[in-house]
């Protein structure tokens, strides 16, 4: 098996090419990842029911797909696959690089220490952020600022100190000022532990953690709480290990599956190009916020008519500063006002909440899912509102935190 293991990881580490199929009939009908094997060989390989060694179930697995399907497929594939080797260059820096080197590049803060008294802990969080502190730079230079870096609000990170413990602790930005910069992590920093000066490298290893014994004589001790370093330095990296193409190559896989529902049309639409069918003329809507339905303009009014009439999907294309934010939130209150529940979604946060801002006097029931720290602040406000709100119980790395406005919007 650890043979195998290793095989395998040569493969992902080099992505020159897939491994070789097992062609064991038996073994390959009790895999759990049967179907992303079977759909890449396809794919990518080009494979069929002899070069699988599984015959006829092989075929009957991958009939349904077309050279259309295979055309798409490897092209999105080879790009993830581009997209992936950025991400490991950028993993292997944590390891290799000194974080004034990283610092350069933006992607860390070295020698940092803790604002005295700022350590809190954040009642109600989730595991991934319960704790909560402020650095500062131990010696800044004039020209310092903490704006100025790809380590911005609401990023993942891993806090590790200048003496090469790693990951001390993970989580996320929650603010970040000219001198100052708040993390909301998963650990207490005096947590870590160090050799004691009795460490035997052959037999046995002591830590000093937070928690230190006193000797009272006559043969009773008490346990005493230890104070953290002031002046240990930290190093704040944007943690590279948050980011990955798992998800979506897991969508891209999804999308050529056979009997997932919904799978044949979207086929139909994104892979082989037929084109979008639309109504002959909209069902009846309303729009609220009449001041601002007013300021629209026809290109506006045209784009939520188009939407309206859509049965497929319709594209609104405009360059930045045209209205298509408040074009977007107009259609969401025509929809809503037939019904009608929204899929709201996009590549940042931030273009997300831009719309809920629009929509946060209107009563329109939001469930809104996301980290804490990337959520605009009033949105947060709106939801709390309700007093609803669900939490992740944070088993995930990947924080999930959801608040459900629910105005009497049913669950489901």
């Amino acid at each position: 098996m650890i043979m195998q293991r290793n095989e395998l990881a040569s493969y992902v580490r080099h992505r020159a090419e897939l491994p070789p199929m097992i062609k064991r009939p038996y073994t390959c009908g009790k895999c759990f990842a049967q179907t992303p094997c079977f759909l890449y060989h396809k794919l990518v390989d080009d494979g069929n029911g002899e070069t699988s060694g599984l015959g006829e179930r092989f075929d009957d697995f991958v009939k349904h797909l077309n050279p259309n399907h295979q055309l798409f497929f490897s092209k999105w594939d080879a790009l993830l696959t581009k997209e992936e080797k950025d991400f490991v260059k950028f993993r292997k820096e944590l390891w290799t690089m000194q974080s004034f080197e990283r610092e350069r590049v933006g992607r860390c803060f070295g020698n940092v220490i803790i604002d005295p008294g700022s350590f809190h802990k954040i009642e109600g969080a989730l595991k991934i952020n319960r704790y909560g502190y402020t650095f500062v730079k131990q010696k800044p230079t004039p020209s310092f600022s903490f704006i100025e870096s790809q380590i911005t609000l609401g990023e993942p990170i891993v806090i590790s100190d200048e003496k090469g413990h790693f990951a001390l602790a993970n989580g996320y930005v929650t603010s970040v000022r000219k001198h100052k910069i708040q993390v909301a992590i998963d650990r207490r920093l005096h947590n870590a532990r160090a050799k004691g000066n009795d460490f035997d490298t052959l037999r046995n290893q002591t830590f000093a953690g937070i928690m230190e014994v006193v000797d009272k004589g006559f043969g009773q001790s008490t346990m005493i709480p230890t104070q953290p370093d002031e002046t240990i330095t930290y190093r704040l990296d944007k943690d590279e290990f948050s980011n990955g193409m798992a998800m979506i190559r897991t969508n891209l896989v999804r999308l050529m599956e056979k009997d997932v529902f919904g799978v044949q049309a979207l086929r139909r639409l994104i892979v082989e190009n037929v084109a979008p069918t639309f109504k002959p003329t909209a069902s009846a809507y309303t729009l609220a916020d009449t001041a601002s339905q007013a300021s629209l303009n026809v290109d506006q009014k045209a784009a939520i008519e188009k939407v309206m009439i859509a049965k497929d999907y319709a594209l609104v294309l405009g360059m930045p500063g045209t209205g298509k934010t408040t074009t977007i939130a107009h259609i969401i209150r025509a929809l809503v006002a037939q019904g009608k529940s929204v899929l709201l979604t996009s590549y940042t946060h931030t273009a997300v909440d831009n719309i809920l801002l629009k929509l946060r006097n209107d009563g329109v029931g939001i469930f809104r899912l996301g980290a804490v720290a990337k959520i605009h602040p009033e949105i947060q406000e709106v939801c709390r509102s309700c007093g609803q709100t669900d939490q992740d119980d944070g088993r995930s790395q990947e924080m999930l935190h959801a608040t459900n406005c629910r105005n009497n919007v049913p669950r489901d």
